[in-house]
């Protein structure tokens, strides 16, 4: 973990949960000699995140900030960002006030995933950088909702997960994502997302109404999400969004309640465990009221934090290594023809006009993969690296029950 790293852990501690540690490097302030560059990287590393809001949060938490009303240790480019991310935020709570009128008004029972529905947690909902519009509606009024949103001006974006969970539309320059299921495999997690949207409640967060499951059933979206993206880029917001719900919602009551049998049941509660762990050791969060992880693996919580620090937000830090790192594991999971016919039958165009090319979808995509590694410019010694990479990511996870 390096200086910059271990700054940007000390503004989320300051933050989340008013915890100001002392000797915080300033710009000029001779604590560092790096001064300046060591708050950019800050920032680099902060918006690879997708944390930029917490981290200005953090800032003037620690008592850096100036008379402008933002920081002395912020340069005009950490200003532009808060800007940028409030007017982001004020047009986002716009279009999900919008959505729920429209759903209401047909009479559409939906609840929100992540987003909203995770930043209800923090303590100041805004800090959290948003990004689409996920939620989920019965399974039975997917198709009558998908039409409403079109009839609407939402336009449909095709993509290629429409044949596994959602499809996607756009309005406004805000993406929203339909769901019919929430899970990317076969763990019976849909049951408790149907339970909890039967029983979905009403909150309004900073003026939006929104729908969202009962907290147990949002816990487990909330660890699944967690569970996906270790797979494909796990980062540092949504292990925040985990340890803002666990600060909220699960202390040793609720674990005991219940909580904790439901995530055994999917196989996840070594995950919840070590994740709350890790933001017991790393993240500031309380662990005195949390007997139920005070047990994680101590290695496997640095090695955890060690993988999202290397990833970042959906693995934007490993770039085009980490789709390579993606395909890899899939391959080694699915089996090299199945992953390659999968994705074939998903990515051709030609595929999905004339079904009768279906036994030639794997040749199909073994070219589109031979075009992406040379487009990308992987030579034999990175894509070496790719593989360490992936194999070091699906240990990991087979230790945390994630696959």
């Amino acid at each position: 973990m390096n200086a910059a790293q271990k700054l940007l852990l000390s503004l989320i501690k300051a933050a989340c949960f008013g915890k100001k540690e002392e000797a915080l490097p300033a710009p000029g302030s001779g604590t560092d000699p790096r001064g300046e560059e060591l708050w950019r990287e800050v920032y680099r590393e902060a918006m690879a995140q997708r944390i930029a809001g917490l981290a200005i949060d953090g800032i003037e938490a620690c008592g850096l900030a100036d008379e402008s009303g933002l920081s002395s240790a912020a340069n005009g480019t950490w200003r532009e960002s808060g800007m940028r991310n409030m007017a982001w935020y004020i047009r986002y709570l716009h279009a999900q006030n919008e959505l729920t009128a429209l759903l209401d008004g047909e009479g559409i029972p939906f609840a929100v995933l992540k987003g909203l529905a995770a930043a209800v947690y923090y303590p100041a909902p805004r800090a959290r950088m948003m990004g689409d519009i996920d939620f989920i509606v019965p399974r039975e009024l997917f198709d009558k909702c998908r039409e409403i949103m079109t009839a609407a001006g939402y336009e449909y974006v095709p993509a290629n997960e429409d044949y596994a969970r959602h499809v996607a539309f756009v309005k406004n320059g805000i993406t929203f994502e339909l769901h019919h299921h929430f899970s990317h495999d076969d763990r019976d997690v849909e049951t408790f997302i149907d339970r909890g949207l039967a029983n979905a409640v009403r909150v309004s967060v900073d003026g939006a109404e929104i729908s969202m499951l009962p907290d147990e059933d949002n816990g487990i979206v909330l660890i699944d999400h967690i569970r996906n993206h270790l797979k494909n880029g796990l980062g540092l917001r949504q292990l925040i969004d985990w340890m803002m719900y666990v600060e909220k919602v699960v202390d040793d009551d609720f674990w005991e309640s219940g909580f904790g049998d439901a995530l055994a049941s999917v196989n996840m509660d070594r995950l919840a465990k070590v994740a709350a762990g890790t933001c017991v050791m790393f993240l500031g969060l309380d662990g005195s009221r949390r007997s139920w992880c005070a047990g994680a693996d101590k290695e496997l919580c640095e090695r955890l934090m060690e993988l999202l620090l290397e990833y970042g937000n959906f693995g934007r830090k490993q770039g085009a290594g980490g789709k390579v790192q993606n395909v890899i594991s899939g391959m080694k999971k699915e089996g090299v023809f199945r992953r390659l016919q999968r994705a074939g039958e998903a990515n051709w165009k030609a595929y999905k006009k004339h079904r009768w090319l279906k036994p030639f979808a794997w040749i199909y995509q073994s070219g589109r993969y031979l075009r992406q590694g040379v487009s990308t410019g992987r030579s034999p010694g990175t894509l070496r690296k790719d593989m360490k990479q992936s194999v070091k990511r699906d240990r990991l996870m087979k230790e945390l029950g994630a696959i």
